[in-house]
């Protein structure tokens, strides 16, 4: 109790002195203090467009950490496009030229719907001039594979995603690679070209791609006949790309000298071109690009 009395009369004393500052209670609760004193604390600092952008990056990305996130990303988004349109374009073959190979049900899908597009939107306007390069016929072709295509990927859903649609009779379709092998002889350029070997081999990926979305297992026969049908393929269009699918047409100065002097012709050629493959002449050999 003594020391009681002591504590306090030094407390008086030293409000009582005017050097003395009195010290603020440090304990305060937090309902005593201002709203307005706590205005600016309550408001959170403004982020950096650069911070808040890969902020939302960052959510977005949590957000596919469940198991169909995984599966999407076991590949790059780029891998599952490009598989997913060359396998759109397969079906769509299917469709054009070997419609029994569909099941039921989705080719009766894809023939109402390509028979109920709206090419209106592409006719042109008789009171206006003509201005597309390409053909009315040619627009109309182009937006039904457009639109036939669309009703394609929705039906396979995201890349690497079990699709929910049935679309092609696996079973049917197995029973010879000579289907696919027929699709991959219209794989070509625009100028009739062959295609590099391993664009030949994205193919065949391509399809294997397709039969485990499904969880088809196709039978041994079948895989090992393929797989000799596209090394066959793939030989083909790397003795094509070696060759250069060349065909060569010679500048050159004549210099009033018989055609047939070869030698002298040689030295004499300015410029030589392969149209299919690149090259450089000069007027010692020939050197090639690459």
């Amino acid at each position: 109790m003594p020391r009681t009395i002591v504590e306090t009369n030094d407390m008086q004393a030293a409000s009582a002195d005017p050097a003395v500052e009195e010290v603020p209670p440090t304990n305060m609760d937090i309902d005593d203090v201002s709203p307005t004193a706590n205005s600016n604390t309550n408001t959170p600092p403004t982020q950096p467009p650069q911070i808040a952008a890969a902020n939302l990056n960052l959510e977005n990305i949590k957000r596919q950490f469940n198991p169909e996130g995984m599966l999407r990303s076991s590949r790059s988004s780029s891998t599952f496009n490009s598989t997913q349109r060359e396998n759109e374009k397969l079906i769509f073959w299917l469709y054009e030229n070997h419609s029994e190979f569909l099941v039921e049900d989705f080719c009766h899908h894809l023939q109402d719907v390509d028979s109920t597009i709206d090419y209106s939107p592409i006719m042109p306007d008789p009171k206006q001039k003509y201005r597309y390069k390409t053909t009315v016929e040619q627009r109309k072709i182009n937006l039904r594979e457009t639109i036939l295509r669309k009703e394609i990927s929705d039906a396979l859903g995201p890349g690497g995603i079990r699709p929910t649609t049935p679309t092609i009779n696996f079973d049917a379709f197995t029973e010879t690679p000579l289907l696919f092998v027929n699709y991959i002889q219209t794989k070509v350029k625009a100028d009739g070209k062959l295609m590099k070997p391993g664009v030949y081999s994205g193919f065949h990926t391509n399809l294997n791609n397709l039969f485990r979305r499904y969880r088809y297992r196709p039978k041994e026969e079948y895989t090992e006949e393929l797989t000799k049908y596209m090394d066959g393929v793939k030989h083909i269009a790397n003795k094509a790309n070696q060759a250069g699918e060349v065909r060569i047409v010679y500048v050159y100065y004549m210099l009033d000298i018989p055609y047939y002097d070869y030698a002298y012709l040689t030295l004499h050629i300015i410029r030589y071109r392969v149209i299919y493959g690149p090259a450089h002449v000069t007027s010692l050999g020939i050197a090639t690009d690459g």
